[in-house]
C-alpha cells in the first residue's frame, strides 16, 4: 500500500508545531522572550518594588500601566515579571500622592529591587496642639504616647507632659529663673519606668544647673545643691537600674540615685571628657589618650575594659560620644566637630569621617551612620549592605550638599531616607543614588522650624514653630490615614 504523501506532510506539520509550541511554551515558562529586533529568546527580568503606602497604588512601566492581575505581591512587595533586559522607565502613583519616578536597568534573569519607596503627601493636614505658645522644646518618653513639653513662662521654665493619644496636657513642675539649653548635646532624659526625668537647664547668672523631677508628685531637685558639686553637666539615666543617673562634673563622672539623694554622689572615674551608655555598660574616653573604656553598670569595683586603641585628638578635649555596641562607636569633638569612628567588622576600622560635623545617628539596626554638617548631610556604611543598591562595609556617601544651613537631619522609619529642615521647608532624601536620589518637600513653614520629630509608632511629625499662636503641631507622615487623603 502506497503511503499518502498530503497525510504525511500533514503529520509532520503537526509534529513541527508541537514542538515550536512546546519549546515556546517552555522558553515562557523559564522566563524566555523573543526579541523581534535580535530574532532570538532572551532571558528576562523582573522589578520588586516595596511601596509606602501599600494600598491603592499604581505602577507604570514605560508609560504602560501594570495591571494588578498582573502583580504578584510577595513581603508586602510589587512583583513584575516578564521584563526585556535594558533600561526602563518606572512610575509609582497613589491617590493624594506624588509620584514616584526612575531609570532603572534590567539584567537577564534578575529582579532589580527597589525596597523602600516613600511617596511624599501632595497635602498633608496640621494638626495644632493647643495651648502650647511659648513651648520650646519636646522630648518622647519610652512610652509611645507620652511626651515632655518645656515651655518658657514668667522668667522661668515650665515642665508639662502631653498625652499624644487623647492630647491632654498636665504640668509637672515650674523651674524659676533658668531656661532651656539649646545645644542638642544635652538633652531632657527621661528613666527607664517614666517617673523621673532629668533636665539641664540654664540660669539667669548664665550657669548649667541640673534638676531631677518626680513625674507623679512634681517634686524637683537642684542637683547642684543637692550634691554640692558645681558645673554638672550630661545626665543620663542608668539603663538597667531604674533609679541609678549619671553626670559630669568637669573630667570627673559621678553615679547617684533617686533613693539616696541625702547621701553624696560617688565618683567612678576620673580624667574622663565625655561618656555614653548603650546596652547596660558605660563607655567613657580618656581625657588625656582618647582612647574609649567601656564598664559594665553596677560594676564600679570592676577594672574598666579597652575598646579602642588608637589615640584621637588633643589631650582634655570634649568628646560627644554615640555608642552603638561595643562594636560600633562615633567620637565627635564637640569644638572643631571632627568625628571618628570606631568599627569593629570584618576588620577593625578606625578613621576619622569629617570635620565641622554636628549631628550623628545610628540606624536602628546599627548598619548605617547618619553624620551631618552645617550645609551636608553623609552616611557611613558600619555593615555591608547586601540588599540593592550595594554598599560596601566603611564605605562613605555624601547625600547631599546645600547652599545655606540645614537642620534636624534624622533618619526616617525605613532608614533608606534621611529628614531634615532646610530653610523654611521639611524635606526628605533617600540614599539609594540609582539614576537620581528623590528629594522631596514634605511641608512648608512661614519660618525656619525651633524643632522636628519623627513618632515613628504613631505616624507623625512633630513640630515646633516660631509664631504666635499655637507653636506645637503635627502632620500624619508618612501616610495619610485614608479618610484624610486627597483624591485627584
Amino acid at each position: 500500500m502506497k503511503s499518502n504523501p498530503g497525510r504525511r506532510l500533514f503529520f509532520w506539520t503537526l509534529v513541527l508545531l508541537f514542538s515550536v509550541t512546546t519549546a515556546t511554551v517552555l522558553f515562557l515558562t523559564f522566563g524566555y522572550r523573543f526579541d523581534i529586533k535580535r530574532g532570538l529568546f532572551v532571558h528576562t527580568g523582573s522589578f520588586t518594588l516595596k511601596v509606602t503606602p501599600l494600598e491603592n497604588v499604581a505602577i507604570e512601566v514605560d508609560g504602560k500601566s501594570v495591571p494588578m492581575k498582573k502583580l504578584s505581591i510577595l513581603n508586602d512587595a510589587f512583583h513584575i515579571g516578564s521584563q526585556m533586559p535594558g533600561e526602563h522607565f518606572i512610575r509609582v502613583q497613589a491617590p493624594g500622592y506624588s509620584d514616584w519616578e526612575k531609570k532603572a536597568v534590567i539584567e537577564s534573569g534578575r529582579s532589580t529591587e527597589f525596597w523602600n519607596i516613600t511617596l511624599i503627601g501632595n497635602d498633608y493636614p496640621q494638626t495644632a496642639i493647643p495651648e502650647t505658645e511659648s513651648v520650646k522644646k519636646i522630648f518622647p518618653s519610652p512610652e509611645n504616647n507620652l511626651f515632655a513639653l518645656l515651655e518658657t513662662r514668667d522668667q522661668g521654665t515650665l515642665v508639662k507632659t502631653l498625652d499624644t493619644g487623647t492630647m491632654l496636657q498636665s504640668e509637672v513642675a515650674f523651674i524659676p529663673e533658668t531656661s532651656p539649653i539649646t545645644s542638642s548635646d544635652e538633652n531632657l532624659e527621661w528613666a527607664p519606668n517614666t517617673e523621673n526625668i532629668l533636665i539641664p537647664l540654664i540660669g539667669t547668672d548664665g550657669q548649667r544647673t541640673s534638676f531631677l523631677i518626680d513625674i507623679k508628685s512634681g517634686a524637683v531637685t537642684n542637683l547642684t545643691l543637692q550634691s554640692r558639686i558645681s558645673n554638672i553637666h550630661y545626665p543620663r539615666w542608668d539603663g538597667r537600674r531604674k533609679n541609678v543617673f549619671y553626670f559630669l562634673s568637669e573630667n570627673t563622672l559621678y553615679e547617684w540615685s533617686t533613693e539616696t539623694l541625702d547621701t553624696p554622689p560617688v565618683a567612678i572615674m576620673e580624667k574622663i571628657s565625655g561618656y555614653d551608655i548603650s546596652q547596660n555598660s558605660i563607655y567613657f574616653i580618656d581625657a588625656e589618650t582618647g582612647i574609649v573604656f567601656r564598664l559594665k553598670s553596677g560594676d564600679i569595683r570592676e577594672e574598666a575594659k579597652q575598646v579602642t586603641s588608637k589615640e584621637i585628638g588633643a589631650p582634655n578635649a570634649l568628646y560627644a560620644l554615640t555608642v552603638y555596641d561595643e562594636d560600633r562607636i562615633a567620637i565627635r569633638d564637640k569644638e572643631t566637630g571632627q568625628l571618628f569612628v570606631f568599627n569593629n567588622g570584618k576588620d577593625e576600622y578606625f578613621q576619622m569621617l569629617g570635620n565641622g560635623i554636628r549631628g550623628v545617628q545610628f540606624s536602628n539596626d546599627g548598619k548605617k551612620l547618619l553624620f551631618t554638617s552645617e550645609r551636608e548631610i553623609f552616611i557611613y556604611f558600619v555593615r555591608s549592605w547586601n540588599t540593592q543598591p550595594l554598599r560596601a562595609e566603611n564605605e562613605v556617601l555624601q547625600i547631599a550638599r546645600f547652599a545655606s544651613q540645614i537642620n534636624f537631619a534624622q533618619w526616617t522609619e525605613d532608614y533608606e531616607h534621611v529628614l531634615f529642615a532646610y530653610n523654611n521647608t521639611i524635606k526628605t532624601i533617600e540614599l539609594d543614588h540609582r539614576d537620581r536620589r528623590d528629594m522631596r518637600t514634605v511641608f512648608s513653614l512661614n519660618l525656619p522650624p525651633a524643632q522636628l520629630l519623627d513618632n515613628f509608632s504613631n505616624d507623625r511629625l512633630f513640630i515646633i514653630e516660631e509664631k504666635d499662636g499655637p507653636t506645637l503641631s503635627f502632620i500624619p507622615f508618612p501616610i495619610i490615614p485614608l479618610e484624610e487623603s486627597v483624591t485627584p
